[in-house]
């Protein structure tokens, strides 16, 4: 998929670190469903989360990388967050 032209770069394995195994059981399912919610997500959210909390980009910087309005990338990171979150509650947390 392509936003503008720009080939949306490949998924990349989300276990964004190595689970340290001194976490809690508790923890790990935690991070463990976090993980199945990212993934779930479409591919432009997925997009918009990736490069803002795993690479760290500014709202700007995406929206310069992706030719993407920052309010629309705001509104997809916002929509992102809550497809989340319905996970995290739908699995118990």
């Amino acid at each position: 998929k392509s936003i503008r032209g720009e080939p949306w770069t490949e998924r990349i394995d989300l276990q964004f670190a190595v689970w340290p195994d001194t976490l809690e059981s508790e923890e790990q399912q935690r991070l463990g469903a976090m993980r199945e919610g990212i993934e779930q997500l479409g591919a432009h959210e997925y997009e918009i989360i990736r490069l803002r909390f795993y690479f760290g980009l500014t709202f700007r910087e995406i929206s310069e990388k992706l030719d993407v309005p920052i309010s629309t990338l705001k509104s997809r990171e916002d929509a992102a967050i809550k497809k989340i979150r319905k996970h995290l509650r739908k699995k118990g947390f």
